[in-house]
């Protein structure tokens, strides 16, 4: 039975009951996963997990064990014959060494990003933020429906967004005290990109003028199409920028990443690149986004051993797991065969 925890309140005039599930001890949460399939050959190691991880988030692991109709994609109550609560434990541990194995790749991609394109951008301008002409001033993308993309570049939002993140840093960093003491506030741009997330490059890289944003991917090892893009079009990096932008901050929100669906990003113009031959015509799982990163890791930190170790985390770990399949992370059938994958 529901538990009211507010009473009423009133929405847009209308009184409603606030409810919510009641609270249940652990030793309750142990019982009830139990009754509803799950073996728990030791309680201790179950109850020192719900304690420490709690129900509510490994729910999120152990909701893929849960039997399906025949008819429709609604899951019952009862787990899959033989699931046991390690199995989730597994599946749990997997996805956070997953997390922090894509952290390390990500910050590996962005220093060489932000890098990159103050070496760009510095080239043509040292105050190259202070000059709108370099960027797609307030440019707003269409989609392929004719209507305008949520990705549109402003290029006064960005600035601004960039300059308060200086101003709160203006007065603890020794690079901009010794600017605003000896350079009169003047900040070059490769010292304010180095305040920029990867959110912020994300942007800027949509901002860039087509000039630009070549010489950026070409950098990064990548070839693309360009043939037939207006000026009033998102280059097609741009999508897959996002992509990574948003799994970043999955990974540093302790989300769970292994089998998410992201908005799709097009690898169209992107499959010349050798190595990206193998990415899905509309990549939206975690494969493509695994395969993006890598050759962009090979690119910016020639030498790492990321790769392997990404590999070898998914073979050892995830492919041992009961029930589960590589292809809810979109992987084919043939990945370890492939060229950016060995």
């Amino acid at each position: 039975m529901l538990k009211s925890i507010a009473g009423p309140i009133s929405l847009q005039g209308v009184f409603v009951e606030l409810t919510s599930k009641p609270f249940m001890p652990i030793a309750d949460q142990i019982e009830l996963l139990a009754s509803r399939g799950i073996d728990i050959p030791n309680v201790d190691f179950a109850r020192q997990w719900l304690d420490a991880v709690g129900y509510y988030r490994l729910s999120g692991y152990w909701f893929v064990y849960r039997q399906s109709t025949d008819r429709s994609s609604h899951l019952y109550d009862k787990f899959v014959p033989g699931t046991t609560f390690e199995d989730v434990a597994a599946l749990y541990e997997f996805d956070r060494k997953l997390r922090i194995l894509i952290l390390d790749g990500i910050e590996r991609v962005e220093v060489g990003f932000r890098s990159k394109m103050s070496h760009i951008l510095g080239e043509l301008n040292p105050l190259a933020h202070e000059d709108a002409s370099l960027f797609r001033a307030n440019k707003k993308w269409r989609t392929s429906h004719g209507r305008t993309s949520k990705n549109s570049f402003n290029y006064l939002t960005w600035k601004q967004r960039i300059l308060a993140k200086v101003d709160r840093s203006s007065n603890k960093n020794s690079a901009l005290i010794h600017h605003i003491q000896n350079r009169n506030s003047v900040f070059p741009i490769w010292l304010l990109l180095d305040f920029a997330d990867f959110s912020d490059l994300s942007h800027l890289f949509d901002g860039l003028l087509e000039p630009q944003q070549k010489s950026l991917l070409g950098a990064c090892g990548l070839q693309v199409d360009f043939k037939g893009i207006g000026f009033a079009e998102r280059n097609p990096f741009g999508a897959w920028f996002q992509q990574l932008s948003l799994l970043r901050n999955y990974c540093a929100h302790h989300c769970r990443i292994w089998n998410i669906h992201f908005v799709a990003a097009s690898s169209a113009r992107l499959r010349r690149t050798r190595g990206l031959e193998t990415l899905p015509g509309q990549s939206e799982k975690l494969y493509g986004a695994l395969t993006m990163l890598i050759h962009l890791v090979e690119q910016m930190s020639p030498g790492s051993k990321w790769r392997e170790r990404v590999r070898d985390l998914i073979i050892e770990d995830f492919s041992a797991l009961p029930h589960r399949h590589l292809r809810e992370m979109g992987f084919p059938a043939n990945w370890a065969d492939t060229h950016l994958w060995q």
